[in-house]
């Protein structure tokens, strides 16, 4: 196995973390753990079931990808926490009930989008001499 800095430490545990959140928002969704604070409307809780049960599976590829530095892994977190970092805004500003339940997974989703930017990151995945630099 090669070395993992600690930057993908970082993010394959925080992948976890999501993987952890995104089960228990799915429950939420479906009634089965409360809210924090307020309830979700009835007529949203299957859209919102159908995107957690969906990023369930996604944080579960995405921590296996990362711990075995899988490069199509890199490219997916990157993916996968952009797109539910945007859903979780949309979510949070839209909604104020639920913005307590969203804050922790949009902060995480934030810092792993970061941390995979991380040259070093690239680096252990193989990909930083087969990217395009981001200062041309």
């Amino acid at each position: 196995m090669r070395d993992r800095p600690l930057g993908v430490w970082i993010i394959t545990i925080l992948a976890g973390i999501q993987f952890v959140l995104a089960i228990a928002h799915f429950l939420q969704a479906l009634g089965i753990l409360p809210y924090v604070v307020g309830e979700a409307k009835s007529g949203d809780s299957l859209w919102y079931a159908i995107v957690w049960a969906f990023l369930i599976w996604v944080w579960a590829w995405v921590t296996r990808a990362l711990y075995t530095l899988n490069p199509q892994g890199w490219l997916l977190v990157l993916l996968a926490s952009g797109f539910a970092a945007i859903f979780n805004f949309i979510n949070m500003a839209a909604a104020t009930q639920a913005t307590p339940d969203l804050t922790l997974t949009f902060i995480t989703d934030v810092v792993i989008f970061a941390y995979a930017m991380l040259p070093s990151t690239q680096k252990a995945f193989g990909l930083k001499d087969k990217l395009p630099p981001l200062n041309p």
